[in-house]
C-alpha cells in the first residue's frame, strides 16, 4: 500500500477508481493499484472484463472507519478470451457493485470488491493498439453500443 494520504473522504476514492477502472486502468499492474487498495498485492489477475457505457457511485453508510459506496454500471456485456484474443459476449443490464472502504493511516482505501473491472465501450472501441479486436468482435461491441437494448 502507498504509505501517503490520498483520499481523506470515502466517495471521492470509489470515483477516482471508477474513473480510472472505466478507462482500463487496472487490466494491469501499475501504480494506481497500490493507491486506492488497502492489499493491492492480493489482487487477482484479469482475465475478462465488463463492457459498460457509465458507472455511478453514490454513498450507501458510513462511519469512523468503514464506509459502504454503491456504483451502478450500465453494462453491454463480457469480453472474454479465446486462443486468437478477445470475444465479447453481449448481456446488456445492470451491474452493482457495493465497495466497502476502510480509514487507514493512509487515508481511506478499498477493500472489496477486488477488481471489478467495468471498461468504458469507448475506451475499448478508441484503443486498437491495446485491445486488438479482431473486425467481427469490434462490429459485435460497436453494434452493443449503437443499439444497447437490443
Amino acid at each position: 500500500m502507498l504509505q501517503t494520504p490520498i483520499f481523506p473522504e470515502p466517495l471521492a476514492l470509489v470515483k477516482h477508481y471508477v474513473a480510472l477502472d472505466n478507462d482500463a486502468r487496472f487490466l494491469e499492474t501499475t501504480p494506481a493499484t497500490d493507491s486506492v487498495y488497502v492489499c493491492p498485492e492480493h489482487l487477482p489477475g484479469p482475465d475478462e472484463f465488463t463492457v459498460v457505457t457509465r458507472s455511478d457511485a453514490e454513498p450507501l453508510s458510513a462511519a469512523d472507519s468503514v464506509a459502504r459506496i454503491i456504483v451502478r454500471s450500465q453494462r453491454l456485456g463480457q469480453m472474454t478470451q479465446d486462443s486468437l484474443g478477445f470475444l465479447f459476449v453481449r448481456d446488456p443490464g445492470v451491474v452493482v457493485d457495493t465497495f466497502v472502504v476502510l480509514r487507514t493511516p493512509f487515508g481511506w482505501r478499498i477493500e472489496s470488491p477486488q477488481l471489478p473491472d467495468r471498461v468504458l465501450a469507448s475506451v475499448v472501441l478508441a484503443r486498437p493498439e491495446r485491445f486488438r479486436l479482431r473486425p467481427a468482435v469490434r462490429d459485435s461491441v460497436t453494434a452493443a453500443v449503437t443499439r444497447p437494448g437490443s
